[in-house]
């Protein structure tokens, strides 16, 4: 049985006939290499992942999983942490594939397998954590808008530079970016987080605007307060947000940890087991780490997670209609499909219209001209100023005992 897809990462001579191998999974190496990263606007998770671990890593993937949207934006980071960004925000796990390699699978709730006591070494240990009295998770949306103005990226400030990577710490438009008359700086390469520059002089682009939303969840069963916040996960988008949030409460507000060493045998993280811990209790538990000596057998340190079942995987939305009011009240059928999930919920978002902007300032009078010469024109008058935007309304909608919404402009 294979027992991992390793790489060679240094070799050192101990003794005349003795050599260490020290080797690192294809995870480790990612923590090694860059992800330029970018704007994901429904891409499969297929594609996503592919496009983060390059073409050297071979990997297994499951349908279910594969045809997932990806929605948001990553940063230029390792290939690492982006790739974790993508797994956090759909409930995503890689465990390993029969051939050693990496697959991708959701964490199933399934029948719990037994890790026989004979399996099982003396000692271990049973935690009880603090639980969390709220879990806040911050939802992302990114939007590209030509009305934005343009930013200073990158100024050389009059020096001379050859193939500088730029790296920006929000999205900008790519198709914006562009360098400023005067200078010789020219881009050979750019993306939604980076451009490479030569030359001298200013590069500039449009950022996208970045709107946020705080979705919470209490438990009502703690008794300090202990809150626990994402906010940086920016693949955490109106797509997917109430199942993260479900997830990580799920998690948070259950902290039993039973740590047991174990003979390994095909237990694999993701998954739950039924386990004797060090008090001769019974235990269905998430088997959530590993640490594992290989001799003649495998040695596993293991850390479970009690009576924790993974839930809310993928995307909390998977289809989008666009509906247009009027005067006139309408009605909207819901769709079969939203009765097909464990929970059926609607996302309702409405956008208000803008107001209008105020009327600019008459300009100066020009001058009369004669035979001579052409007169002279006024000075333009002040700009009105623009008016506000339309006012944005988000709301979620427990659909078990509807049938259809009604609605109108007023």
């Amino acid at each position: 049985r294979i027992a991992g897809l390793y790489y060679c990462d240094d070799v050192e001579r101990i003794g005349k006939d003795k050599f260490q191998i020290n080797c690192i999974s294809a995870i480790g190496l990612m923590n090694r290499q860059r992800h330029k990263g970018g704007i994901y606007t429904g891409e499969s998770f297929e594609t996503v992942v592919r496009e983060i671990i390059g073409e050297e890593y071979d990997f297994q993937i499951e349908p279910d999983v594969a045809s997932l949207q990806v929605y948001g934006w990553l940063p230029y980071s390792t290939r690492r942490r982006n790739l974790h960004q993508l797994l956090v925000a759909y409930g995503v796990n890689i465990t390993k594939s029969d051939i050693g390699g990496m697959l991708f699978t959701f964490m199933k709730v399934v029948d719990a397998e037994v890790i026989p006591n004979n399996r099982i070494f003396s000692g271990g240990d049973v935690t009880y954590g603090e639980p969390a009295s709220r879990v806040e998770v911050i939802e992302h949306g990114y939007h590209y808008l030509p009305s934005v103005d343009y930013e200073v990226l990158y100024d050389t400030q009059g020096d001379v530079c050859e193939n500088t990577i730029v790296t920006f710490d929000h999205p900008i438009y790519a198709e914006s970016l562009t360098v400023e008359e005067g200078g010789s700086l020219t881009m050979t390469s750019y993306g939604t987080n980076f451009a490479v520059v030569s030359g001298s002089g200013i590069l500039k682009g449009k950022p996208y605007v970045h709107t946020t939303k705080r979705l919470t969840a209490d438990n009502e069963e703690a008794t300090t307060e202990k809150i626990v916040t994402v906010e940086e996960a920016t693949l955490v988008t109106m797509a997917n947000a109430e199942n993260v949030l479900a997830r990580l409460a799920s998690y948070y507000f259950n902290v039993t940890t039973v740590t047991n060493s174990i003979k390994l045998d095909n237990e694999r993280t993701g998954k739950r087991y039924i386990i004797e811990n060090a008090f001769g209790e019974h235990t269905n538990a998430f088997l959530a780490k590993t640490s594992t000596r290989v001799s003649s057998f495998a040695r596993a340190d293991c850390e479970f997670i009690a009576d924790f079942a993974p839930t809310a995987q993928g995307s909390s939305f998977a289809r989008r209609t666009i509906l247009e009011p009027t005067d006139k009240e309408q009605t909207w059928n819901i769709p079969e499909s939203v009765y097909e999930k464990d929970t059926q919920q609607i996302r309702v978002v409405l956008i208000g219209e803008g107001y209008d902007g105020e009327s600019g300032s008459d300009g100066d009078d020009g001058q009369y001209g004669d035979d001579n010469r052409g007169g002279v024109g006024g000075t333009g008058g002040k700009g009105g100023k623009g008016g506000a935007g339309g006012k944005i309304l988000s709301a979620t909608i427990d659909c078990s005992n509807l049938a259809f919404l009604k609605y109108s402009k007023s």
